[in-house]
Formats: structure tokens, sequence, C-alpha cells
């Protein structure tokens, strides 16, 4: 038994001395192992790092159309389709100096130039630090450039749009204080585009000398973005209308033309002119400029159109007429859209009996079934309906056309200047200058309006009462909280149990 008890002893001591002799090796190729395994682990690091440097960088040298994403609800990043088509067809260079110091550039701008230079070849940006450059802007102007203006050059010719231009504002109610609505820099820059590489702009005059209305800053700032220039016309110092009158303006006059002012008026229209015309309610006749019209089929009747049909009115005034807008060349915009068009204190466009076949009358606005006519609306009793008061509908803005001698005129007659009106537009959402604007793109010949709308840059405020913000505040901090403890409990419960 002895002799066995001391043989395992001795069996188990050389065990011991083998592992002994074992375990350094052991430990080495462990060592091995995990050298190798780390190894592996540090290039395949290595590698992916790299791949990610390399892509950043690829995708940094690639243009902004392609690497950059607009999720901004307005879209303040994006170029409109009217842009686009505009670069494409763009084949002039267009250097566009962005004026600014470095790091101070406005991020809504600088992107959007970045998508200009992106799409065209013919694009090129330059950023020009007025502290470094001090006189680089004297070569275009000799009027203070403000930070973050744009001069945009294309051969010899140039337009500045000043930063102020870039962004619509407008007073709260609310703050007491201006606040910024709006962001224009695409309009603005798309129309400095097409001005300078058009060949030659239409120019519309707006007649001046009988008290006429003066354009609002607004419509003409839209004029000039759909690339027509706008200049005043007094036909006292001039034999004729100007040859490069496209569209002459008769905006409300309040005092008669003179019978010289109507002749050539009449002149112009009859070797193609186009003209629109507005007109004031007063009592007082008006028979040269009523004679001008009455060449072209059409009148102005004596009183003012108010609806019967509530449908058809605003602010609960007979007077504020909203009529039903035609289908036309001059509307299709407006007709196939859910925008209204506001016309306060209008009178009705007539056909006169004895206009002839030469002449095509389009009616533009209309009046409801329901409408009437009030011959002296400042002396009536009523604003309903009485004996006497001719029922509707009555055209409100016509266009006409004229062929003679196979030459085409045209004239646009709207019985109102409210259309006018920056106030009355602001109402119906710009609907009243975006039907102007669709009236002189088509009597400038534009296929369509190249005018681009405003981004707004306005927010509504999530007004809530205090009883909703406590239920909201328990729901979050309370309710949440226990309903997402006890589905963890359940799952944790159910996992034991397996």
């Amino acid at each position: 038994m002895n002799k066995e008890k001391n043989q395992n002893n001795i069996d188990a001591g050389e065990e011991k001395r083998v592992e002994k002799k074992k375990a350094p090796k052991l430990a080495k190729e462990t060592r091995k192992r995990f050298l190798k395994k780390g190894s592996y682990s540090f290039a395949l690091c290595v590698i992916v790092t790299a791949v990610v440097v390399a892509l950043n960088l690829m995708m940094g040298q690639l243009p902004a159309s392609v690497n950059e994403i607009d999720i901004s609800e307005q879209k303040l990043y994006s170029l409109s389709e009217q842009t686009l088509n505009v670069l494409k067809e763009l084949d002039k260079d267009v250097t566009i100096y962005h004026i600014a110091s470095k790091g101070s550039e406005d991020d809504i701008l600088k992107k959007m130039l970045a998508q200009y230079e992106a799409h065209s070849t013919h694009i090129k940006v330059e950023l020009k630090q007025p502290n470094l450059n001090p006189q680089f802007t004297s070569q275009y102007t000799d009027d203070v450039v403000s930070e973050n203006s744009l001069i945009v050059v294309c051969g010899d010719k140039n337009r500045i749009i000043n930063y102020s231009d870039m962004y619509e504002s407008s007073y709260s109610a609310t703050t007491y204080q201006e606040q910024i609505t709006g962001f224009d820099g695409e309009g603005q820059i798309t129309s400095a585009l097409n001005m300078l590489t058009s060949e030659n702009l239409p120019v519309m005059y707006t007649l001046q000398g009988h008290d006429e209305l003066d354009l609002s800053s607004g419509l003409k700032t839209m004029i000039e973005k759909e690339n027509i220039s706008v200049q005043e016309l007094s036909l006292l110092t001039m034999d004729a209308v100007p040859e490069d009158c496209h569209i002459l303006l008769i905006l409300s006059p309040r005092v008669d033309l003179s019978s010289e002012d109507a002749e050539k008026i009449r002149a112009y229209m009859k070797a193609g002119g186009k003209a629109v015309v507005a007109t004031y309610f007063t009592m007082e006749d008006m028979p040269n400029l009523d004679s001008v019209m009455a060449d072209y089929g059409v009148g102005i009747s004596e009183g003012v159109i108010l609806e019967g049909d509530s449908s058809s009115y605003a602010y609960q005034n007979p007077m504020y007429v909203v009529p039903s807008i035609a289908d036309t060349a001059y509307t299709s915009d407006l007709a196939d859209s859910n925008y209204f068009v506001l016309t306060p204190i209008i009178q009705a466009v007539q056909t006169l009996m004895d206009a002839d076949d030469s002449v095509k009358i389009m009616p533009l606005l209309t009046s409801s079934a329901q409408s009437f006519e009030k011959k002296n609306p400042e002396s009536a009793e009523t604003l309903e309906r009485e004996d006497g008061d001719e029922l509707g509908p009555y055209s409100l803005a016509v266009a006409v056309e004229k062929t003679e001698e196979e030459i085409v005129s045209g004239m646009v007659v709207i019985g109102s200047e409210s259309v006018f009106d920056e106030g009355v537009d602001s109402v119906v959402s710009g609907a009243n200058y975006m039907f102007l604007m669709n009236i002189f793109s088509q009597l400038a010949d534009h296929e369509t309006t190249s005018a681009i709308a405003s981004k707004s840059l306005s927010y509504d405020s999530l007004n809530i009462t205090t009883g909703q913000v406590v239920f909201w505040r328990n729901i979050t901090m309370f309710v949440l909280p226990v309903v997402l403890l006890m589905i963890g409990g359940i799952i944790w419960f159910g996992r034991r149990r397996r």
C-alpha cells in the first residue's frame, strides 16, 4: 500500500513538472494569438478610418447640388424649377461677387450661391472682403455697398443686389418690432441673371401729368424682378409715346387726358401698342380717356358694383367684391389655384354696342349673377338692392385684342385702382399682385412669369392653455415613465420564467 502511495506521489510530482515546463510555452502561444488578432483589429481600424476620411474628402469635392440635402420646410437652400431652367439655358459667363468679410457671410445666402455655382459652369462666385478690397465696389457704384450684398456681372453689364432687398420684414403687433418674414435671395439673383443675359428688356411707361396713382414700391419691385423696366412718361413735352414702350400703364387718373395726349396714345396703340388702364370712381366725365377705350369696344359704367351673394364679398361689405377669375392666358395661374382677388369699390367694364369684328374681348374678372350696380352709392340710403339696380353678372376686368391691317394691339381695362393697392393685396396673400403680374408678363410677351416668390421665414406659434400645460406635463413626467417601467418589468419577469 505504501509502495503504491509513494508511486502516486512520484507521478503527481512528475505531472506538475511537466505542466510547469508547458506553461511558458502555452503563455507564449497565447500572446502570439492575441498579438495576431490585435494586429488584425488595428489594421482593420486603420483601413476603415482611411476609407471614411477618403470618402469625406471626396464628398467635399463634389458640388453642393450633390453633397447637400435641403431639409428645410421652405426649401431655403434649393433652387426652384424656374431658376434651374434659367441656368440650363445660360450661355454667358456670369460672376457673382459676394461682398462680405470672411466668417460673416449670411449662411442662407452662402449656401444658395453654392447651388447656383453647382448647377451651371457659367456661374462663378467670388468672396470680396471689404477690408481687403476697400475700392472694389467703386468699379460698379458710387454708393456704399452693405455687407452681404451681391454684385452680379456679365460682360460690361452689372446689377447690384442690396442685402436689405433679399429679406422681407413686417411689423409685429405682438412684439412691436420689425421681424424678418421672408427670404427673396433667389428671386433677386435669378432676376439679375435674366436681366444681364437678355439682349433687350421690355419697358413699361407709367403715364404722368393727370394726377395718376403711383405704383407701390412692392409692385414696382415685382415688375422689375419680371425684368420689365419701369419708367415715367409725360406726354406734355413729347411728340409721341417712345418707340421702346412695350406697355403703357394709365393708372387711375383723377383728371381727364388732354385731347393731344389721347391722340398720341391712339397713334401708339394703332402701331401695335399695349396698354393697361385702371379707373377711379368719380362722378366727373372723362371723354378723352373714354374715347381711347372706346376704340377697343369697351367703356366704364357710371356706378359701382355691389355683391348680393354673401360668398362673393369680404368683411361683410357688399362693396368689397371677390370676383370669379376666368381661365385665360392672362389668368390661368390664378384660375387653377385657391387664391382670391379682392376688388373694393369697382366699376363694371361694359362692351359697347358699336364694337366691330376686329375686336376680341375676354373677361378676366366677373361678379356673380346676384351682383347689382348702384349709380351713386355715396347718396344711396342702403347697400341692399333696390328697384332700378340692375342685376349682373358684370365684367370687372377685361383683356381686349384688336387686329387692324394685320397689326395686333392689346388693352387690359380694370374697373378699379384697388387692385394696385398694397394693403388690399396683403389681405389676399398677394393674389392681386399675382393677377397684375400675369397681365404684365403676357403683355411683355413672356411665355411665363419669371418672377420668383420669396420664401417664408415666419413661423406659427403654438398657443396652449394652462390646463393643457398641466395635462401634458403630467403625461410626460409621470404617466409615460410609469408605463415604460411596467413594460420593462413585464419583459424582465417573462425572461426569468424561461
